[in-house]
């Protein structure tokens, strides 16, 4: 189920649409002509917007992707089940399936400003994770979460970092932090379903929840 709160969204409402058309289908990014979607079962998929032109192995050979995201260049996913971030060009070539590795399960993956950002458990607790586009200066524990993050998601905009509180199916909260990872509060939003994945617009958030 797709919600939407009032701080900040997703431009993802018009590719909630496409996600009926691919199996197995996780979330789904925007760049150009085409959406990008993580793919549970291989790697992700690709729709054009114009005739909705579906190509479901798009990208594979790193596994399933648990998240996506996309700087306009370069698509970048966690693969599922294990602890790197993928990249690719756009075109679904020169795949670097362990662009980054995070030392720790992997779930969500956001990019903005210059940086990646993910969410992993590296040494067995959870973190924000943030690299430099190019996949240098990573710091795998850039801001400190808890076990409530496994399996959640994650989105940035000019002023915050966002994430879900997913907690195997049974988080209430969304938290936020600002950019240089100051002013972490895992509870900015409470009173939710089970939030999982998250996106954002300039006025709104947006989010899935079980």
């Amino acid at each position: 189920m797709l919600r939407r709160g009032t701080a900040l969204a997703a431009a993802s409402l018009l590719m909630a649409i496409s996600v009926l058309m691919i199996p197995a289908v996780g979330p789904v990014r925007a760049a150009g002509q085409h959406l990008y979607a993580a793919r549970s079962t291989s790697g992700v998929s690709r729709v054009a917007t114009a005739d909705q032109t579906v190509v479901n192995a798009f990208v594979t050979g790193a596994g399933s992707a648990m998240d996506i995201a996309t700087d306009g260049t370069y698509l970048y996913y966690g693969v599922s089940g294990g602890s790197n971030v993928a990249r690719a060009n756009l075109d679904g070539t020169g795949l670097n399936a362990g662009f980054i590795t995070t030392g720790g399960f992997i779930s969500g993956v956001a990019v903005a400003g210059g940086y990646i950002y993910w969410i992993s458990n590296p040494g067995g607790a959870w973190w924000i994770g943030r690299a430099n586009l190019d996949g240098t200066g990573v710091d795998l524990r850039y801001i400190a979460g808890t076990v409530a993050m496994q399996s959640g998601g994650i989105a940035v905009d000019g002023s915050y970092i966002y994430w879900t509180n997913f907690s195997s199916g049974s988080g209430t909260t969304i938290g936020r932090a600002n950019l240089d990872g100051t002013g972490a509060n895992a509870s900015w939003m409470t009173g939710l379903t089970s939030p999982a994945r998250i996106a954002l617009t300039a006025s709104h958030i947006y989010w899935t929840s079980n």
